[in-house]
């Protein structure tokens, strides 16, 4: 398989998915014409530790991708173990932490907007704390995530698309007493009303659980 990419001409963009699963990339020379890398460029990249940028517009530190001023974090292809956001980061690019080795993982008050994928087919991820401003838990964000045990949602999210496909080991959905929109009883979410039970997790520790009369 492609183990080295040297040349890729005077592009400006790296579009989506473009080196997608490329399981043995280890190395590659993105050129200065390069100012934008799409979604998942380099998800299922996990050898990839040799990146270099010609130009400025992007910066590498510990093998993750950011813009050159920091505020937006691209890629992490060989990210593993527990990660902490740097607090300069307002946006993850989507499958930013896409089929990677991560297992623990805060997401900073800093954080704005995080894409669709983010941690896409993270086998062996556990736990995800947000605290950021997020509006959004996109499509897809934990697909495929089997060992996803607890995830804190922060005040500010208003819509949650269909995130937990696969999620078949969670136990926990912790939503912050602040949020308008939804809400978090013993691990189970629901609208804030609890008029419908959005995501009841697939291992809960309540084998008795009793629909609450306000469910309709």
């Amino acid at each position: 398989g492609l183990r080295k990419v040297a040349n890729l001409g005077n592009i400006s963009t790296i579009p989506f998915g473009c080196f997608w699963w490329c399981g043995n990339l280890e190395s590659i020379i993105i050129p200065e014409s390069v100012t934008s890398i799409e979604e998942c460029v380099f998800v299922g990249c996990s050898k990839l530790t040799d990146i270099n940028f010609e130009g400025n517009n992007f910066i590498v530190e510990d093998g993750a991708i950011y813009s050159k001023d920091k505020t937006i974090l691209v890629a992490f292809p060989t990210a593993k173990g527990n990660i902490t956001i740097p607090d300069s980061i307002s946006k993850i690019i989507g499958g930013a932490f896409g089929c990677t080795l991560i297992e623990n993982i805060t997401l900073p008050s800093t954080i704005k907007i995080i894409e669709r994928d983010i941690f896409r087919d993270c086998h062996n991820l556990k736990t995800v704390e947000i605290y950021g401003e997020i509006p959004t838990i996109p499509l897809q964000a934990f697909d495929n995530c089997e060992n996803l045990e607890s995830i804190t949602i922060p005040a500010s999210v208003t819509e949650i698309g269909g995130a937990f496909v696969g999620c078949g080991s969670l136990e926990s959905i912790k939503v912050s007493k602040n949020n308008y929109v939804y809400k978090s009883v013993e691990g189970i979410l629901y609208d804030k009303k609890m008029t419908s039970i959005i995501r009841f997790p697939m291992k809960h520790k309540n084998v008795a659980f009793v629909i609450p009369d306000s469910v309709m």
